[in-house]
């Protein structure tokens, strides 16, 4: 196999942090009866609160508006389809307007405690949690079955359990937001990175084909994602290079043998000894992939037996290959804008995910679905580094206004124009509308790849200006967009020597 660690990036190791006050905002309990059995939240507790202060100081210093994060259970089936619960973080931003919501899916995780709803500083759902909030946008970011909360193990690249353990966790913060008395708008974006773009696309198929009445996506956006389970992952099975991922494809084989009995009669049938024994033990949610991955063999054909290793890569129709073929996630048309982000030097996730997939969904008929390359020459990790911050340009250049509409602005509130345009390296105004004296605009500045090249705070003078200074940038063509009280405004600039 290639020298990869297969579906690795993502993984999220929150932290608690300042509580705000239980006494202010109580832990809140719903217990479900008869006659409410639609309902999936079970409580939320708070976990921090954040002022727009903290956050610019923080690494998000266009922060717009303060965050409460809270934890939330919320009742989903398990894999089998019994009643279980899960858990997930939710970040709620401090403002009076129409809030738009985000599903965010991290990647893969080993440990229970590798995820969201634990809140660790810095970390990078929690990162995006602050940036997405920061801007008005509420966040759901489940920790999926298996994880947090969730008993049992994690049913790893498992489209339905996905599914499902993500609508329910947009249910809750739905119900969470009616029992603080106000609701979450329409618009819902969907991005997952790594194993969660998986997910992230399992969900919105879900979403669109069985709860169209009750989802409507806005925009989905997938990072890195291992889409292909078929025939990607069953070609890394069966090849016989040396291989580094080797502990996530036991992650499939253990999730696979739980989610569909009858697939496999024991673990010994698709791992050979010493390993059958040995190894599942270790996938009890309190070993990490560095634990694991040492006690494994460089190929991954020396753990599975011979007879497995034939019928996969032989036969397209061996019961494994079927439910390989079920859990690849483009086999249908998105009725909504989506794009999917990779790298094509990345090795851990092939590109060859992302190439069939696009694919599959132009078979399929879809018409807004495309492929972004951030770079052709970093790895997993920093393509979605890359990745990230177009993926929130995107996002926010479709969130609605305050008020829930899709309306031009008023005139002269917070459009500007960039004078000159093209401008020479040094500095170019901004040229809001009339009355506009003394509004305090935040302005970022973005590269093409869509990182964040400079952050500048300032209020109109009396001309209706603000200089922007660009002596530090290098000449080419940047993105420069504005946030007021009133809304945001983007425009292409292009700086000369």
């Amino acid at each position: 196999m290639h020298s990869k660690h297969f579906l690795s990036w993502a993984v999220t190791r929150p932290l608690g942090g300042r509580l705000f006050s239980a006494l202010i905002l109580p832990v809140l309990c719903i217990l479900c009866s008869a006659q409410a059995g639609a309902q999936v939240l079970v409580s939320a507790t708070p976990i921090v609160e954040r002022d727009v202060d903290w956050l610019r100081s923080n690494g998000v210093p266009n922060a717009l508006y303060g965050v409460r994060v809270w934890k939330i259970i919320y009742r989903t089936p398990a894999v089998n389809g019994a009643p279980s619960l899960a858990s997930a973080a939710y970040v709620d931003p401090i403002n009076s307007c129409v809030t738009p919501l985000l599903c965010y899916i991290h990647g893969t995780a080993f440990l229970k405690s590798d995820v969201p709803s634990r809140w660790e500083e810095g970390n990078g759902g929690v990162r995006q949690g602050y940036a997405y909030g920061s801007q008005g946008v509420a966040c759901i970011l489940p920790d999926l079955l298996g994880l947090g909360d969730s008993p049992g193990l994690h049913p790893y690249l498992h489209a339905a359990s996905e599914a499902s353990a993500c609508m329910d966790a947009v249910r809750a913060a739905r119900e969470f937001r009616e029992q603080h008395g106000g609701s979450l708008g329409e618009q819902l974006f969907l991005l997952g990175v790594s194993a969660g773009a998986h997910a992230c696309l399992a969900t919105a198929q879900a979403m669109q084909t069985d709860h169209a009445e009750e989802f409507h996506i806005t925009a989905a956006a997938g990072i890195d994602g291992p889409y292909a389970v078929f025939p990607v992952i069953k070609d890394e099975m069966t090849d016989d290079q040396a291989d580094q991922g080797a502990a996530n494809l036991v992650y499939i084989l253990l999730a696979y043998n739980e989610a569909y009995q009858g697939l496999f009669s024991s673990v010994s049938d698709f791992l050979v000894p010493p390993y059958n024994t040995e190894i599942p033990p270790l996938y009890d949610g309190y070993h990490t992939k560095e634990q694991i991955e040492p006690l494994l063999p460089d190929t991954f054909s020396l753990l599975i037996p011979e007879a497995l290793e034939q019928e996969v890569d032989t036969n397209p129709a061996s019961p494994l290959n079927l439910r390989f073929k079920e859990n690849t996630v483009f086999n249908w048309a998105p009725e909504f804008p989506m794009k999917l982000y990779y790298c094509t030097s990345d090795l851990f996730v092939l590109p060859q995910n992302t190439q069939l997939a696009l694919a599959g969904f132009q078979a399929h008929g879809a018409a807004d679905v495309s492929a972004i390359i951030p770079s052709g020459d970093v790895d997993h990790g920093d393509c979605a580094l890359l990745s990230q911050p177009m993926v929130y340009e995107w996002f926010l250049a479709q969130k609605a206004g305050c008020d829930g509409t899709f309306g031009p602005p008023p005139a002269g509130d917070f459009n500007f124009s960039l004078v000159p345009n093209p401008s020479e390296v040094g500095s170019t105004l901004l040229q809001f509308g009339h009355g506009n004296e003394g509004d305090k605009v935040l302005i970022s500045v973005t590269n093409l790849l869509g990182q964040t090249v400079m952050n500048q705070y300032g209020l109109c003078d009396g001309y209706n200006t603000i200089t922007l200074d660009t002596h530090l940038l290098e000449p080419g063509t940047y993105v420069v967009q504005s946030a007021t009280k009133e809304g945001r405004h983007g425009e292409k600039l292009v700086l000369v020597r």
